[in-house]
């Protein structure tokens, strides 16, 4: 039988979001009613663990069925993406103009913004990938 440690252990998602009054309000998604509000964001992090034992406590002991998080989904690194010709040239031509790959390219302009990467997974993802380039079109 699953116990509190059990679903303790699963990675929930939980949202923290700063109320009007300064306070942080933390929630947990596949928990209704799973709540906690705190003075800071670190507080609220602790706070939201707490009010999770307490829900799976009450839970289990009243025969609630619990909802598992989804199982992280996995990703492939593989995109398909359309765009016009002209596009598609001035890309592969840029990418030659760089010594990159069109793949590597891609990717040095998408992440260049911090947008999906930190910085510091960013420089080493170039760093290998410039490490062997091979030159495709």
């Amino acid at each position: 039988m699953k116990d509190v440690d059990y679903y303790m252990e699963l990675n929930y998602e939980v949202n923290i979001e700063p109320t009007p009054e300064g306070e942080y309000f933390a929630t947990v998604p596949d928990l209704p009613g799973c709540m906690a509000t705190a003075k800071t964001r670190d507080s609220a992090r602790v706070s939201i663990e707490e009010a999770k034992y307490g829900w799976f406590k009450v839970a289990l002991k009243s025969n609630v069925e619990i909802k598992e998080p989804p199982i992280e989904r996995q990703y492939s690194g593989r995109i398909l993406f359309r765009t016009s010709p002209a596009i598609h040239r001035f890309l592969v031509e840029e990418s030659k103009r760089s010594g990159l790959t069109l793949n590597t390219y891609l990717n040095v302009l998408l992440t260049q913004n911090r947008c999906l990467l930190d910085r510091q997974a960013i420089e080493k993802t170039i760093s290998r990938s410039a490490a062997s380039i091979e030159t495709t079109t």
